[in-house]
């Protein structure tokens, strides 16, 4: 093999590795930028739920319709864990935590249905970042229009809300995403109590 041919071959050789680095990487750009804009098209909220395992409360906001009301918006929301969601249909003699959801979204209060009720009480539209934020004024105002009453007990911070019998304590401090807040809590905030028989 002369030097001509030894060139042309690693000339050839040159070009097939960058073409095939060329196809690799605009696939991976491709992959990147479909994960992006997926990411980018989720509400925020729903991001920030999804992230950090509130899987009940992320179903619950989509199944009403509420994470369009949510997205875009500056919202502190107070987040009951899945095992709050499950432990709470239990109690009330419920299948799961779906068929509690489920039950409530078929108890009409008039303007609305009980869920998307009961999901709006745990919304407050704005940034609360701290606990002074929350406990300045000893309510805090929800997306459903009534307040939550808040302070601190023996547990630490907590809200309450109108037809709980005891306080709803804040867990850990805030998770946060851009604009929102999510304070998880150990109770669901009831506005109304619920229904006689509802399970």
């Amino acid at each position: 093999m002369n030097f001509s041919q030894n060139l042309r071959i690693r000339e050839l050789c040159f070009a097939t590795t960058a073409a095939l680095s060329l196809t690799l990487a605009s696939s991976i750009h491709a992959d990147t930028s479909e994960t992006s804009n997926h990411a980018y098209d989720e509400a925020p909220i729903i991001r920030l739920l999804t992230d950090n395992g509130f899987s009940t409360l992320k179903l619950a906001l989509e199944i009403t319709g509420l994470t369009d009301e949510l997205a875009g918006q500056q919202v502190t929301l107070f987040a009951p864990t899945d095992d709050v969601f499950a432990s709470t249909a239990e109690a009330l003699g419920c299948v799961n935590a779906l068929d509690l959801a489920s039950r409530l979204q078929a108890t009409d209060l008039g303007e609305t249905d009980a869920l998307t009720a009961v999901l709006l009480y745990h919304a407050h539209f704005g940034k609360l970042k701290n606990a002074r934020q929350i406990l300045r004024n000893e309510t805090v105002s929800t997306a459903l229009g009534a307040d939550l009453n808040s302070g601190v007990n023996a547990q630490g911070l907590y809200v309450q809300g109108a037809a709980n019998a005891t306080p709803s304590s804040i867990t850990v401090e805030s998770l946060r995403g851009y604009g929102q807040h999510v304070y998880p809590i150990d109770q669901i905030l009831l506005p109304i109590t619920p229904p006689v028989g509802l399970c």
